[in-house]
């Protein structure tokens, strides 16, 4: 169906967005779509379980640790704590508020923000490609 799919977030103070992405022949467009829409509803009304939420959380505890490594990531660290908290942060705070989050806060946050009706669509290459499917 593609040759890649991915996804990000992107976290400011008080808002962010998710991103999926992925590149396909045009003629997937609509599949891809479909199957999008599908993993968010299936996201929305079965949420996340308990093993998902603890690899999650080992991930970003040990993305937040190595990203630590080199001094420009520590300066910009505490450069964001100083404008987003105004006070800094220790490690060990941030992996405390990390432990924290349960599948409850996740599938709260997942069926409040979460929805393919509130999507934006961006489509780059030819013209073939360039009507998109209406959630």
């Amino acid at each position: 169906l593609a040759y890649t799919v991915s996804s990000f977030t992107d976290t400011y103070l008080e808002c962010g967005l998710l991103l999926i992405y992925a590149v396909l022949e045009p003629a997937n467009l609509s599949r891809y779509h479909a199957a999008v829409k599908r993993e968010i509803d299936l996201l929305r009304t079965k949420g996340i379980g308990s093993r998902e939420l603890a690899r999650a959380k080992d991930h970003i505890k040990s993305s937040v640790i190595l990203s630590l490594e080199n001094n420009i990531a520590k300066m910009r660290f505490n450069a964001n704590q100083e404008l987003y908290f105004q006070r800094e942060l220790t490690l060990g705070k941030i992996l405390a508020e990390i432990n924290a989050v349960t599948v409850a806060d996740i599938n709260t946050l997942l069926g409040r923000f979460l929805s393919a009706g509130r999507s934006a669509h961006f489509v780059y290459g030819g013209t073939e490609a360039t009507v998109v499917p209406d959630w």
